[in-house]
């Protein structure tokens, strides 16, 4: 896990780097990253998925709620082009740079991603996640992933199939 957020940190940084009216994060996650609409407010991930930046902090239950009410959970990440991918929807859409929910939520000891794709993977390495006590997870705008209290507010990113 270490190379891929130290890969996800660094390009962040890049991506931060004047940062007075966010007009460069802009530009530079344009360059990496369209948004390609996939219905209202949604926008195209991959091939399969669509993502939706909600509109307010919620705690991890009520995100997940308000996900699956438009048919979709909470984002997982299948790899780091999806992770820079809804760092940069976070500039160019809303310009926040505030931790959001993980789709990952500690069940029977280790963290499951909440679309019922299994455990959050590590690429072989530890898994850091489980070694805390929390058992929700937060992403920072780093790309960090930390366990969290699920009962804090945290803004999320809502994923589906499309």
């Amino acid at each position: 896990m270490l190379p891929v957020v130290t890969a996800v940190l660094l390009v962040v940084l890049m991506f931060m780097k004047n940062s007075a009216a966010g007009e460069n994060e802009e530009q530079e996650c344009q360059e990496h990253f369209s948004l390609v609409p996939c219905g209202s407010g949604w926008y195209r991930l991959d091939s399969s998925r669509c993502v939706l930046n909600a509109p307010t902090a919620e705690t991890y239950d009520d995100a997940e709620m308000f996900c699956q009410n438009q048919g979709a959970n909470l984002v997982s990440f299948r790899g780091r082009d999806d992770l820079i991918q809804v760092l940069c929807q976070w500039f160019i859409e809303k310009n926040e740079r505030v931790p959001h929910w993980l789709g990952a939520r500690k069940q029977e000891g280790e963290f499951q991603w909440a679309d019922g794709s299994g455990r959050v993977s590590d690429g072989g390495r530890r898994n850091f996640l489980n070694e805390q006590a929390e058992d929700c997870a937060e992403i920072t705008i780093y790309g960090l992933w930390k366990g969290i209290s699920c009962s804090a507010t945290r803004n999320f990113v809502c994923q589906k199939t499309g």
